[in-house]
């Protein structure tokens, strides 16, 4: 992860309104949110805020999914 001495840099993938109709750059799957991730953090980004969803694109809060899109950015 990249250190930045002037501040925190905070990404947040979805929003919490986006859609599967949403723009089609917006993640909604595990690996989605976990590649994005990634690319950002090489950019800058010191920390990740996610409003995790399934593959309508509806918000998910069940643990076990978020638990997985956790993992996925923390093995990358």
């Amino acid at each position: 992860m990249v250190s930045d001495p002037l501040g925190i840099i905070n990404l947040a993938l979805t929003g919490m309104f986006p859609y599967k109709k949403s723009p089609r750059d917006v993640p909604i799957t595990p690996e989605g949110f976990a590649e994005n991730g990634i690319r950002f953090i090489s950019v800058g980004v010191s920390m990740i805020h996610l409003d995790a969803r399934d593959t309508q694109g509806i918000p998910v809060f069940e643990q076990s999914y978020l638990h997985r899109c956790g993992c996925n950015i923390n093995q990358m």
